[in-house]
């Protein structure tokens, strides 16, 4: 182009073919209704592709009684799948500190359960069977005190 040459009035438009009907949806809309704005986020299908799109459409007045639409159309699809992992992150974060709260205060029942077991013990003449069905409920409480011992490493 030479200096002082004024860019074509008309220019190709380039978006991709899986746009072109929400995009004339859209251009229409904006034209149609004397809308200087609009946009939309759409689920466009390409071949065997689905895409998030963002389209927005400004419709500009040129020195005739016509309208003119301008739209950018903006695949947003990374950012959609990236801020779907973050939620599932943020949800999973929530959820191991909820369980870890949930096993310290297990662990803080364990810890009197098995005191009190222990303490029955002493108490309890060495022949009894008793004595046998607390040291059953000891093991119990010790192995349960393991496992909330797992879940918390």
């Amino acid at each position: 182009m030479v200096q002082g040459d004024r860019p074509p009035r008309r220019q190709t438009v380039f978006f991709p073919p899986f746009a072109s009907r929400i995009i004339l949806h859209l251009s229409a809309r904006v034209s149609r209704l004397s809308e200087n704005r609009g946009s939309a986020n759409q689920r466009a299908t390409g071949p065997g592709v689905a895409r998030s799109i963002r389209i927005a459409a400004a419709a500009e007045p040129l020195l005739t009684a016509a309208r003119h639409v301008v739209g950018v159309v903006r695949d947003i699809t990374l950012r959609k799948h990236l801020e779907s992992q973050l939620r599932q992150a943020q949800k999973m974060e929530a959820l191991g500190t909820l369980v870890g709260g949930i096993a310290h205060d297990f662990n803080n029942i364990l810890a009197v359960i098995l005191g009190y077991t222990e303490l029955a013990q002493a108490k309890v003449p060495p022949r009894s069977p008793i004595r046998r069905n607390l040291q059953e409920a000891l093991q119990a409480a010790r192995r349960a005190k393991d496992l909330v011992q797992q879940i918390l490493a």
